[in-house]
């Protein structure tokens, strides 16, 4: 990977490791009553929406596999490797990348929408997240050893 996409994915890193100190109340990892969570199925895929309230922060998991999303409400500013810093607004669809790790702030109320592969039919959900996302970048080199992925 180039240098570039290194020093994004360090940024982001960093980011998550300073907001972690903010005020309790702006800023949230993982699924919380603060930015409710519904998943939804449909044949061989999982639906994964996400409501992010104004002005919070969000960073997001490392995804494993390719998906679809969509910003399908609202305006965010969003930062990950692929794309750097940019603002979007809705609606919004994005392919992404195994790898990615994004970092939101929420302009406005927003409805992220991720839609995952599912092809086992699961509806574990803790099951489902094992299969498409992990927490740190140790994981995701683990997870995929048998691919040639550069590590950064």
């Amino acid at each position: 990977m180039n240098k570039l996409v290194k020093k994004l994915r360090n940024n982001i890193l960093d980011f998550q490791e300073s907001i972690s100190n903010l005020p309790e109340g702006s800023v949230f990892f993982g699924d919380t009553d603060n930015c409710p969570v519904t998943n939804t199925f449909a044949d061989g895929m999982h639906i994964r929406q996400i409501e992010i309230p104004k002005g919070i922060f969000a960073i997001g998991k490392i995804h494993l596999h390719e998906h679809v999303s969509f910003l399908l409400k609202g305006k965010m500013v969003i930062v990950d490797e692929e794309n750097g810093r940019k603002t979007i607004n809705a609606p919004m669809t994005i392919i992404s990348k195994p790898g990615i790790k994004r970092a939101v702030y929420a302009l406005e109320d927003c409805v992220f929408t991720n839609v995952f592969s599912n092809p086992t039919n699961e509806k574990d959900i803790k099951k489902l997240e094992k299969n498409n996302v992990v927490d740190t970048y140790d994981q995701y080199y683990l997870q995929h050893k048998d691919k040639k992925i550069d590590k950064l």
